[in-house]
């Protein structure tokens, strides 16, 4: 019977200690899915700005801060949160302008090009709000007993949240350095 008490006690730290392990995974994983979405949307927005040209000079700026977003990291940062954070607020205002221009919407390309911006952005959305969660049960995991303690043994710490376009971002104090 102690064997088996022993033996359960082992089992239960495992898999205590890959719940840990497994949410800080979840999280990376959440963020690489905003980093495609980002990446396929910094590439739409130069066709877009081509296509449109004269039309959206005046909002270079604002093209620049969404395709700024091309390289968010592969690991999550507070950087990288800012990064999505600004590329999201300028890409909902390239959207909103160039649907207020009704002679270019009637344009195929930029009709076409305009979906894929609005696709791209609701991933982007979808990915922030798994990223969002994900980072929750992180920090769940990170924060309550037993699973704070295996979480310090394995160096794992809560990641930043990327906040809603019209919050401003809070980030955590402390970064972790990325795991090998």
């Amino acid at each position: 019977p102690l064997l088996l008490l022993g033996a359960a006690g082992v089992v239960w730290v495992i898999g205590a200690w890959n719940r840990v392990l497994r949410a800080r995974e979840r999280g990376h994983f959440a963020w690489s899915l905003i980093e495609v979405a980002c990446e396929q949307r910094s590439l739409t927005v130069p066709q877009l700005q081509a296509v449109v040209g004269a039309a959206l000079a005046h909002e270079r700026s604002l093209l620049e801060a969404v395709a700024g977003a091309r390289s968010v990291g592969r690991r999550p940062s507070v950087g990288g949160a800012q990064a999505v954070h600004t590329a999201d607020a300028a890409a909902a205002q390239v959207i909103a302008r160039v649907e207020a221009l009704p002679s270019l919407n009637t344009q195929p390309n930029v009709a076409h090009l305009m979906q894929q911006l609005t696709v791209l952005n609701d991933r982007v959305a979808f990915g922030r709000r798994f990223y969002n969660d994900s980072c929750e049960r992180l920090a769940n995991r990170v924060t309550q007993f037993p699973d704070s303690f295996l979480a310090r043994l394995a160096r794992v710490q809560p990641l930043p949240l990327i906040t809603d376009l019209d919050a401003p971002l809070n980030p955590p104090t402390a970064f972790p350095p990325p795991q090998a």
